[in-house]
């Protein structure tokens, strides 16, 4: 019983303090890697949209080739930043689960520290907010490449749409 996952130290002792002193350490190590790949996803789709905004201005010019091309580059960039952002949100949640594993740990370890009556605000949190709480933000991030690609699409079919009628 004295090395179960579930044996938690006594206050006060040595093990107690040590224990105390690693799941804090692996709680922030697992959040800091969740903030890294939140900030990674951000400024990846900060690059693609001015990237995009960029190359979609190049696509009145004739001399490169018109719209083919810059089309068939919006596209294969919405769609990598669509897969790569897809990533960071997995990693993201990789480590927020990790992180709220050790938190468990922690809230086992200092049960008198009153935290568990701060999780009552969050029926009101809810309640106040309404629906978008549930909303993910993470398919809102998607939903930006994925426009940088329908863009590209829109593109890539518009020379066609024209020649049959006024678009």
């Amino acid at each position: 019983m004295e090395n179960s996952v579930e044996h938690v130290p006594r206050s006060g002792t040595p093990e107690y303090a040590e224990t105390a002193t690693i799941l804090l350490a692996k709680f922030q190590d697992h959040k800091s890697w969740a903030r890294h790949h939140e900030e990674q996803r951000a400024t990846l789709t900060n690059i693609f949209v001015i990237t995009a905004g960029g190359v979609l201005s190049l696509a009145t010019y004739e001399h490169i080739g018109g719209r083919v091309p810059v089309g068939t580059f919006l596209l294969i960039l919405g769609f990598l930043g669509a897969l790569m952002t897809r990533k960071h949100v997995e990693r993201f949640a990789y480590h927020s689960e990790w992180a709220r594993r050790f938190d468990e740990k922690i809230r086992a370890l200092a049960p008198y520290t009153n935290i568990a009556n701060a999780e009552g605000h969050e029926e009101t949190y809810r309640k106040r907010m309404g629906p978008i709480v549930d909303l993910s933000l993470s398919w809102l991030w998607i939903s930006i490449h994925v426009g940088i690609a329908l863009i590209g699409i829109l593109l890539l079919f518009k020379p066609l749409v024209a020649s049959v009628s006024y678009w």
